[in-house]
């Protein structure tokens, strides 16, 4: 599976749930879904992209490229060309703990999103370097190791 795939299941399921995100929210949810979703399972969600530290947060690349037409406005699926999205690639029960990770993510405001990234020696943290390793790639050996232990 795909970041890309990922982050728009994401933007739909939040948006069917009556929860729309922005570029921002949807970057944050996605760097939380990757951690807990290791922590039970212990694999990688997608590995074809890895997280960079901006000054938000930790931050895909091309997943915000795809959906930045929206700027700091809800993601509406069907006009990014999208919906109903489904995770066919994955068994019940893990598209049942994506849902309950998800549920947990997509009402908080973007700014808690943010706050809750921000945390002092955490993966994000300990890469920006108060904007020394900005845009810097976060291994996700490094997200393993301050995140999901």
């Amino acid at each position: 599976m795909t970041a890309k795939e990922v982050s728009r299941y994401v933007a739909d399921y939040a948006y069917r749930m009556n929860h729309a995100v922005s570029n921002l929210q949807l970057q944050k949810i996605m760097y939380f879904l990757w951690i807990e979703y290791y922590k039970v399972y212990r694999e990688a969600l997608f590995s074809d992209q890895s997280f960079e530290a901006w000054r938000l947060g930790p931050v895909l690349r091309n997943v915000y490229y795809d959906f930045c037409s929206f700027g700091s406005m809800t993601i509406y699926p069907i006009l990014a060309g999208f919906s109903d999205i489904k995770l066919t690639c994955l068994d019940d029960t893990k598209n049942k703990t994506i849902n309950r990770i998800l549920d947990n993510y997509i009402s908080l405001p973007a700014r808690e999103l943010v706050d809750l990234s921000h945390k002092e020696n955490h993966a994000w943290d300990v890469i920006f370097r108060k904007g020394e390793g900005a845009s810097c790639r976060i291994p996700f050996e490094k997200i393993i190791e301050l995140e999901c232990n």
